[in-house]
């Protein structure tokens, strides 16, 4: 993604808020509102424009370490190491209700996307030899 990328490329943390009832994504840079900049908190970084989902698609819910939001505001976040919020995103393309799942790797920030809903099953012992 390219807020995966940023975050590399400007060694500093930056947040993706997902607003569910509205149906629409920002991203939250680290950098202060008056440009002066790295933000000092999370209520001091400058807000990118919001971008809405494309007409007849909606999010279903966002999954976040096992828990599952319907409703509401997500935070999830990518920092300089490109390591990121460990999340899945279920979008629900109407009228068909058709679903995908975009799956963001937490320990390598990468993204997978899945025709369906999609949930990665558990590592097992075997897999890290």
């Amino acid at each position: 993604s390219g807020t995966r990328s940023e975050a590399i490329a400007r060694n500093a943390r930056y947040q993706i808020e997902y607003d569910l009832d509205q149906q629409r994504y920002r991203v939250l840079t680290p950098f202060r509102l008056d440009g002066t900049g790295l933000a000092v908190g999370d209520e001091d970084r400058r807000a990118l424009q919001w971008t809405a989902l494309p007409k007849g698609v909606q999010f279903q819910s966002v999954v976040i370490d096992g828990i599952e939001q319907t409703k509401g505001h997500v935070f999830v976040h990518f920092d300089p190491l490109g390591t990121a919020s460990g999340h899945t995103i279920v979008l629900v393309q109407m009228p068909y209700e058709s679903r995908y799942t975009i799956e963001v790797q937490g320990l390598l920030g990468l993204i997978d996307y899945h025709e369906g809903l999609y949930s990665r099953p558990p590592p097992k012992e075997g897999d890290f030899r």
